[in-house]
């Protein structure tokens, strides 16, 4: 069993800012940057790539 069988699919939603309005508006510097929003908050912004160790350190107690 891989990691999304097993936990869900993070990336389940995403935002295509094709005018990047709304990318200026979270305050997007370049590429790539991660996002992660509950409830209505950002509560990880990474930028960078993320690898496992990133994802383990940043990202995973939220899942």
């Amino acid at each position: 069993m891989n990691y999304f069988e097993k936990n869900g699919d993070p990336y389940d939603f995403s935002i295509l800012d094709l005018d990047g309005d709304f990318s200026l508006k979270l305050g997007v510097t370049g590429a790539p940057e991660t996002f992660l929003i509950i409830d209505g908050k950002i509560v990880v912004h990474r930028i960078g790539e993320v690898n496992i160790n990133v994802w383990n350190d940043k990202f995973e107690k939220y899942f």
